[in-house]
């Protein structure tokens, strides 16, 4: 009778520790579902023509309408209308899924997340062609002083739109709505 005792007293704790297991378990997927669910299936992105850093090299190209643009038009207008028109022409290789950027990048060929970084490289290319077509080609001007603001807003577009959250924000919103799947 002794050994029936301890017999079931073994087989309660072992029955105790395998609910005990089987919870930890079931807490386990519950948060590897919650991690694929957060997760975007990259299969449903877009092919795209270029990665990132080919697009950048060789489709940005800012001419003497979006010099124009820029300087007569508020920055935020006419950035976002300036890489609206380059979508038009050649996709930015940009998708949203779940309200987030991915970027497609030369580095692995697929996607990944648009983080600051990426957002921020993006940016200082696009400002430097502005730069370097400006210097190239003056808007003309009547004085200096006209001149000398043209300069200074061409400068900004890099502070613009990299260092003050509120303009990041609206142009990481129209990156947004132009690329959503």
């Amino acid at each position: 009778m002794d050994n029936c005792k301890v017999t079931n007293e073994f087989l309660l704790e072992r029955i105790n520790h395998l609910e005990e297991l089987i919870i930890l378990l079931s807490e386990k997927i519950d948060e590897l579902q919650n991690v694929k669910s957060s997760i975007p299936i990259l299969s449903n992105f877009p092919s795209v023509e270029y990665n990132m850093e080919d697009w950048l090299d060789n489709i940005v190209c800012v001419n003497a309408t979006d010099l124009k643009l820029i300087l007569t038009t508020p920055l935020n207008d006419a950035f976002i209308q300036f890489l609206h028109n380059l979508h038009i022409k050649h996709t930015i290789p940009l998708c949203t899924n779940k309200r987030k950027l991915y970027v497609y990048t030369r580095e692995n060929n697929s996607w990944e997340e648009f983080t600051d970084i990426s957002y921020n490289s993006f940016v200082q290319h696009i400002w430097r062609e502005y730069l370097k077509y400006y210097k190239e080609n003056r808007y003309p001007r009547e004085t200096k002083d006209e001149e000398d603001e043209d300069m200074k807003k061409i400068i900004s577009i890099r502070k613009h739109f990299c260092e003050t959250e509120r303009h990041k924000n609206i142009l990481k919103k129209a990156l947004r709505t132009m690329t959503t799947l």
